[in-house]
């Protein structure tokens, strides 16, 4: 279990974290409910990918969460021998698409930059 608190402050504080998101976040300083529910736990990985609301939090859609979850499958495809297939094709890659949804092409060009900085061949 997360210390909701304790995650929010790290949030707060970390120099990786935007000052338009530390702004969300300095707005629900006193809402130790609403702190709670996008700082409690982490956002899950379901059937149908990430979802969620977008907004600051590890429960909540952003930038951070999708850089999360793609280092996760950068993880991955590193363990696998760099092939997400099993074959070691030339060429290999991830592709990543996107479309007219809110946020879709920022979240897609975050993801490619996670990818590419593990140094995995991206085509956007």
């Amino acid at each position: 279990m997360f210390d909701y608190r304790k995650e929010y402050e790290k949030w707060m504080n970390s120099n990786f974290v935007d000052n338009h998101t530390k702004e969300e976040l300095k707005a629900i300083k006193d809402d130790d409910e609403e702190i709670k529910a996008r700082f409690s736990g982490m956002l899950s990985f379901g059937t149908a990918g990430l979802r969620g609301i977008m907004k600051a939090g590890l429960s909540c859609i952003n930038k951070y969460t999708v850089q999360y979850a793609t280092q996760g499958f950068a993880n991955l495809i590193i363990a696998s021998g760099g092939h997400i297939d099993g074959n070691s094709k030339e060429g290999n890659g991830v592709t990543i698409a996107f479309d007219s949804r809110n946020h879709s092409a920022e979240y897609a060009k975050h993801a490619a930059s996670v990818l590419a900085a593990n140094g995995i061949k991206v085509y956007l």
